[in-house]
């Protein structure tokens, strides 16, 4: 099996941590990049192949160290490409404006920065896979993603969903869990009784029952866990 050299974002909590400690425990890691509010070192990868880009920090294009000269240059067609990320980018700009409004030309600056600094650190780490920890909504986030699906590096999203304790993954989010839509279709044309496992089952007579119904807590998330060590594995 070819060894993974991935951007792990978003992965950063203690259970999601240790989902990936077991997802290298069956598949080979040797170059593992983060992305996240802390640093979170994998036992499988040694620590020179493991750099860290602080959430806070790169979010607004500050990247220590940086030295553009260094960085491939971008091209004309790599730019038509990306236009589509291009577009949504320009418009989470707007995420940061809790302090002040960034310009048009700031916006497109912040870009071009992201955009050439990711392309040039996924050609020359030979990336070959994305594993993010939620949709990709920050704003390297969807740069790395938008980047990811043109090269055609597979992309793996960990979706939650409105169920305690249960998410799907998801490795493109226009098209979302396509297994799930193709199942529920399925199940759709058979008139057969559909038989839950006892977790669903509690949770939709407390669903239609109105005497069972009550609020949605949230605890330690480990479907992290189950997800990723049973469908990381078949798609990558």
């Amino acid at each position: 099996m070819e060894s993974k050299r991935a951007i792990i974002l978003r992965f950063t909590n203690e259970s999601a941590h240790a989902a990936i400690e077991q997802l290298m425990e069956q598949i080979p890691f040797e170059f593992s990049a983060s992305i996240g509010d802390k640093k979170c070192e994998y036992s499988k990868v040694s620590s020179e192949n493991q750099p860290w880009f602080n959430s806070s920090d790169i979010r607004g294009g500050h990247y220590e160290g940086l030295d553009l000269n260094q960085l491939l240059p971008l091209d004309e067609e790599l730019i038509d490409a990306m236009r589509p990320t291009e577009a949504v980018f320009m418009n989470l700009v707007t995420r940061l404006e809790y302090a002040r409004e960034f310009t048009y030309d700031e916006r497109k600056r912040m870009y071009y920065l992201h955009l050439r600094l990711w392309n040039d650190f996924i050609e020359k780490n030979k990336i070959n896979v994305a594993i993010f920890g939620i949709m990709p909504h920050e704003i390297p986030d969807y740069v790395i993603y938008g980047l990811c699906k043109i090269k055609k590096i597979p992309t793996l999203i960990l979706h939650s969903t409105t169920l305690e304790d249960c998410a799907f993954l998801v490795e493109d989010w226009e098209e979302s869990a396509v297994q799930v839509k193709d199942r529920y279709q399925e199940l759709q044309s058979q008139e057969a009784q559909v038989t839950l496992g006892e977790y669903f089952e509690n949770y939709y007579q407390g669903q239609v029952n109105p005497q069972g119904k009550k609020p949605i807590t949230f605890k330690r998330p480990n479907a992290v866990q189950r997800a990723v060590k049973g469908g990381f594995i078949r798609s990558i």
